[in-house]
């Protein structure tokens, strides 16, 4: 409990633990965008993955799993696209390195032997 007042508390409660409330703080103050940005790079996308391509759930608060996250570069911040959690991942997996991508890339294609995955 944030507030040992319960008026406080109550507060507190119907600001941040409403969803579209938190949504929309949560984007504003860790990306600098708004929903409507948000939809917009949605709609832009066709409502997939920016890397994959694979539909998921249009709504997201940066933590959601199934749902598309605000990808951003760790050293400027600069906002890039919508990912599925998986892609997300695997760029943060790389420590957002194109090289280690493609030696990863590489090294599946050797070890593949020619089946399809």
């Amino acid at each position: 409990m944030p507030y040992k007042d319960p008026e406080k508390h109550k507060e507190w409660t119907r600001k941040f633990r409403n969803p579209e409330i938190n949504r929309r703080y949560f984007l504003k103050k860790r990306y600098g965008i708004t929903p409507k940005v948000f939809q917009e790079m949605l709609a832009t996308q066709g409502g997939g993955c920016a890397i994959c391509g694979e539909l998921h759930a249009p709504l997201n608060n940066g933590t959601g799993k199934g749902s598309l996250q605000v990808d951003h570069n760790h050293t400027t911040n600069v906002v890039r696209e919508l990912l599925c959690g998986n892609c997300n991942n695997a760029i943060g997996h790389v420590k957002e390195s194109p090289e280690r991508a493609r030696q990863i890339a590489a090294y599946l294609e050797r070890h593949n032997h020619g089946k399809k995955l």
